[in-house]
């Protein structure tokens, strides 16, 4: 499925409002709705693995550090 932008035509035109109580109406939003979420979830879930990898560097470097600091004599 492609979105396409609105043009002027359509974002002037005049519609009583049986027409978006029509049954094409209806589905169009749910379709949109349901890819907005699905957008949305995709991206929440991509910024949470970015900042969950970056914690788990931070925290092998931090490690690695120690490690080698230990392993010097006094």
């Amino acid at each position: 499925m492609h979105l396409l932008p609105m043009s002027l035509e359509e974002l002037n035109l005049y519609l009583d409002n049986s027409h978006e109580l029509s049954r094409d109406a209806m589905l169009e939003k749910i379709i949109l709705l349901t890819v907005s979420y699905f957008c949305v979830g995709t991206e929440l879930r991509f910024i949470h693995s970015s900042e969950s990898t970056t914690k788990s560097g931070k925290q092998r470097a931090s490690s690695f550090d120690e490690s080698e600091n230990s392993d010097k004599p006094d």
